[in-house]
């Protein structure tokens, strides 16, 4: 009887366990996701601000306050440089072989 007695008490000891460290997991994620949505209600009450929508005017809509002027900086593009081969055909030829097959 004694024994029966000792082997629930250790099995809802275990259970009790397990649901202790359940809870702390899911305390834990509880409060992950509470800053998570901090954050996102932080971003939600950004979006509505003035500095947003103009900025987002701007850069995704090419829009400009009345008077502003806009300046685009545009820079130069480096043409290739192409280097000159003096070889004749033959040597391009015996080249090209030699280096096909790695020699």
């Amino acid at each position: 009887m004694f024994f029966v007695i000792l082997h629930h008490l250790w099995g809802m000891t275990g259970r009790l366990l397990s649901f202790y460290y359940e809870k702390m997991g899911l305390e834990t994620k509880i409060a992950e996701l509470q800053k998570k949505n901090e954050a996102v209600k932080k971003e939600i009450d950004y979006t509505g601000t003035e500095g947003f929508l103009e900025r987002e005017g701007k850069a995704r809509l090419n829009l400009k306050k009345p008077g502003e002027e806009v300046a685009v900086i545009v820079t130069e593009k480096e043409e290739p440089k192409i280097e000159e081969d003096n070889r004749g055909i033959l040597q391009k030829m015996f080249g090209a072989i030699i280096s096909f097959f790695d020699f």
